[in-house]
């Protein structure tokens, strides 16, 4: 059986450090999908759009790129605003009983927060943004 002993000498540093990058990886990866989704699902009724290649017709580009930001910005609005208030009870928590608990949570919220993104942005599960 392998010796886990050098698992006792990890700090908590580089393990956010590697949550963090695969999670600004995963972002830069969803920006163009949220901008494909929310172009199939306010604009690809009108006639000669196509979402894959907007460059022709500038009025709907422009328009996909507001509404795209307005999403992002309640995607973040929905991140930021319960972090808020757990930060202030887990970190009472954890100054009193250690960090593990919080890093965990941490953990499985990120996981259960991009699971919940990547079906969104799937194309076999139809799950909309909401209008």
């Amino acid at each position: 059986m392998v010796s886990l002993k050098w698992m006792k000498h990890v700090t908590v540093e580089p393990i956010i450090f590697l949550i963090y990058l695969g999670w600004v990886f995963g972002n830069t990866l969803q920006s163009p999908g949220l901008y494909e989704k929310v172009c199939r699902m306010y604009y690809s009724d009108e006639v000669g759009v196509n979402c894959k290649d907007l460059s022709a017709t500038h009025d709907i580009e422009d328009r996909v790129q507001s509404r795209s930001a307005q999403w992002s910005l309640y995607n973040a609005i929905s991140y930021l605003t319960p972090a808020i208030f757990a930060d202030t009870i887990l970190g009472a928590y954890g100054d009193k009983h250690g960090r593990q608990v919080n890093i965990l949570l941490g953990i499985a919220g990120i996981a259960v927060s991009e699971y919940g993104y990547m079906l969104t942005l799937s194309n076999s599960a139809n799950t909309p943004y909401f209008t």
